[in-house]
């Protein structure tokens, strides 16, 4: 965006959302939501959809407008002839549409927030295109773990944004629980992590990406499940941590809100509050 002053957003917690999805009603995830789709003819239109349409227009726009650069692409050669998981920091509202690039010539799932699935009219392309979103009713929750297995078997790569949250052109890390570990651990899979750092462009460009991926990290079988979980959460938490001291441009500059000074009983307020009309 050239010269053009950062914007400064503040924040109240790390686990503030920046970006709203309006989708009126949440779908609700239950046992019967139809996480695999037997349908031949369905499942030839998603091909048709994934390859014919969105792997070219992602390629085109990503490198044409996004400046995209990946680092470190041959790690995905590495976990060729099986499936994989990719965890990203969580950045744009465009993330979801990246990794059918980054993982091709790989199909891709991505694991995503009910609203994904929620937006009228496009509830069955999400899902051609690979959204899988995560149920809240428990009783789904085997019927999901059974989708993301089959998806492994078939050596699809399944991107999880751990953060949950966007925020809009974070260059830095926030905090992620190990829970979502669970699904490499239990499938054998390898886990390779992902963090997309921008950079400043000149021109009427958006700022530039750069996409960093680490080398296979695999589930320790020495461990148990618990810790194996931990230690891959930790390895890709670190890799993340490192890239993110690569980019020193902030296009949007995130700052902890000032903390209102405490006010004690009798204290006389500060001038200017003084000098505010007070409420009707």
């Amino acid at each position: 965006m050239g010269k053009k002053a950062r914007k400064v957003v503040y924040y109240q917690s790390l686990s503030d959302d920046f970006v709203k999805t309006k989708v009126g009603t949440q779908e609700i995830i239950g046992k019967d939501f139809p996480f695999v789709h037997k349908n031949p003819f369905w499942r030839l239109l998603s091909f048709l959809l994934y390859y014919g349409v969105a792997v070219p227009v992602v390629f085109l726009y990503s490198h044409l407008v996004l400046g995209l650069r990946i680092h470190n692409k041959q790690a995905l050669r590495r976990a060729k002839g099986q499936g994989f998981f990719l965890y990203g920091n969580h950045t744009h509202h465009l993330d979801v549409f990246l990794p059918p690039l980054l993982a091709f010539p790989h199909r891709v799932s991505i694991v995503a927030n009910p609203d994904a699935v929620s937006i009228k009219g496009l509830k069955t392309i999400v899902q051609m295109l690979g959204g899988t979103p995560v149920p809240k009713d428990i009783s789904a929750l085997g019927s999901f773990s059974r989708a993301l297995r089959e998806r492994c078997n078939k050596k699809q790569a399944i991107i999880i944004y751990p953060e949950a949250k966007i925020w809009p052109y974070y260059n830095g890390v926030r905090p992620f629980p190990d829970t979502s570990f669970k699904y490499p651990v239990d499938f054998g899979a390898p886990v390779i992590g992902m963090f997309t750092a921008y950079r400043e462009r000149r021109g009427p460009f958006p700022p530039g990406r750069d996409v960093y991926l680490s080398d296979p990290f695999y589930p320790d079988a020495s461990l148990p499940p618990k810790l194996q979980r931990r230690d891959l959460h930790d390895k890709v938490y670190s890799f993340m941590k490192d890239c993110a001291q690569l980019s020193g441009f902030a296009y949007i500059e995130y700052r902890p809100a000032p903390k209102e000074p405490a006010r004690h009983s009798g204290q006389e307020p500060p001038e200017d509050e003084q000098k505010m009309p007070k409420a009707e």
